[in-house]
């Protein structure tokens, strides 16, 4: 009998706890004197409306069932926005008869977090509960998130996010030539679903950008793409694009007799649409080309044997 009027007692333990730790979600402040004196007035109030002979008989309680606490941390996300380098993590925890060292904390790689044992304790002892807060400084990780747990022996889990926050293009720079494209893909983490990205050109009529990404060579010279977030200036990344202009040989045969004039604008205009083309003759002493396009036959040319 009094086997079960023990554990029916740690039952009632725990439900205080539960009342405890809603009490730290409200205040302000958390100290250890604050923590003993709402756990004292809690526990006088749940002895005085029930005493220990009026607990009713928990049939088949064994130790490996009972609880052993409730942990949580104090907010279900930290996020690190651009520019911020540390956040404080903050773990409650309320233990019958256990100690921090009962808490595993489970850290993804990639997050610089040590210990429990080893963060700022701040706890109190009373009647067998533990109350405490554990704080640390984490120092900002990879661009990404990341999913912390801490666990207790009996199966209890607190979870949290921690978001870093960033935004970056794959390349840092790019060469093209005339008329050709690519596609900027950038790579984010952000903690708004509904993020806009908006993409500019420093120079549209060398390379120009269209919302999805996709980028075009026009013309020689340089460009610097930017691509950002809407409403935060926090958020940027760049490429810079250098475009050389197109130098193959457009896809006819021309005949032209001496002092004969074509005009081979049009035609690559037709092969290279919306590019800046500069011509050049690989021989000025058969046929000559203007900057407009135009050819004109200046000698005959030799035959081959």
């Amino acid at each position: 009998m009094r086997g079960k009027q023990h554990y029916s007692r740690r039952i009632a333990l725990f439900l205080i706890l539960l009342l405890t730790l809603g009490t730290f979600a409200q205040a302000e402040v958390f100290g250890v004197g604050a923590n003993e004196a709402v756990y004292a007035d809690a526990v006088e109030e749940a002895q005085s409306e029930t005493p220990e002979t009026a607990l009713p008989e928990v049939a088949e309680v064994s130790e490996a069932t009972t609880p052993t606490g409730v942990i949580r941390f104090e907010s279900e996300r930290y996020v690190l926005a651009p520019g911020m380098e540390t956040a404080r993590i903050q773990l409650e925890y309320a233990l019958i008869d256990g100690s921090v060292r009962d808490i595993r904390l489970n850290v993804p790689e990639g997050l610089a977090l040590p210990e429990l044992s080893g963060w700022q304790i701040d706890e109190a002892l009373s009647e067998g509960v533990l109350t405490g807060i554990a704080q640390v400084s984490l120092s900002r990780p990879a661009m990404g998130q990341y999913a912390l747990v801490a666990d207790l022996p009996d199966g209890t889990q607190a979870r949290t996010t921690i978001l870093s926050e960033g935004l970056r293009l794959p390349e840092e720079s790019l060469s093209l030539t005339a008329g050709q494209t690519a596609l900027l893909q950038p790579e984010y983490c952000l903690a708004q679903d509904d993020a806009v990205l908006r993409w500019t050109s420093s120079d549209p009529e060398v390379a120009a950008v269209a919302p999805t990404g996709v980028l075009t060579a026009l013309a020689e010279g340089r460009s610097v793409i930017t691509v950002g977030v809407e409403g935060r200036e926090d958020l940027l990344a760049t490429c810079e694009v250098e475009v050389a202009p197109a130098t193959a040989v457009l896809p006819q045969k021309l005949t032209l007799g001496v002092g004969e004039r074509r005009d081979l604008s049009e035609i690559a205009a037709a092969v290279y649409p919306g590019c800046a083309i500069a011509y050049k003759s690989s021989s000025a002493k058969i046929a000559t080309v203007k900057a407009s396009g135009v050819v004109q036959g200046k000698k005959a040319a030799p035959r081959s044997r």
